[in-house]
């Protein structure tokens, strides 16, 4: 049974990136839409809603916790790494769709906002024709 209003926020989010035909707005040859396990309602009626729109949609998700793990035993040389799929993300789509489901929203408080800053720095290099991020 799917959820209403992930069904309408997800279409809402899809016409703004793939509009009906008729509209005037370049469709994107591709897109990437991930978020955590949390946020699967979400991303499924996303993905619904990109494929009835004739787009490309590809799906990564991560892991509830899964930040916080990482900065608990990540050191600098893996903090500086460009994960394959993110850069696969920033030069091969022309849209990426982040969907920000947190568990605990406060999970990454006690991390230092340097190594935070240097994880970002490395994979948000190139910027998207369209970027959206929505906080669930």
């Amino acid at each position: 049974m799917s959820d209403i209003r992930a069904n309408k926020f997800a279409q809402i989010i899809v016409d703004l990136l793939h509009p009906p035909a008729g509209r005037t707005a370049q469709r994107p040859c591709g897109n990437h839409c991930g978020g955590t396990t949390l946020a699967e309602p979400l991303v499924s009626a996303i993905y619904a809603f990109i494929l009835e729109r004739e787009g490309l949609p590809h799906l990564l998700f991560d892991l509830p916790g899964q930040e916080e793990i990482f900065f608990a035993h990540a050191k600098d040389a893996q903090l500086d790494f460009v994960p394959l799929f993110h850069k696969m993300a920033f030069e091969e789509f022309a849209v990426l769709i982040k969907i920000r489901s947190d568990a605990n929203p406060r999970s990454l408080g006690s991390v230092d906002p340097a190594r935070q800053a240097r994880l970002q720095k490395g994979i948000s290099h190139a910027p998207l024709a369209s970027t959206v991020t929505v906080w669930r």
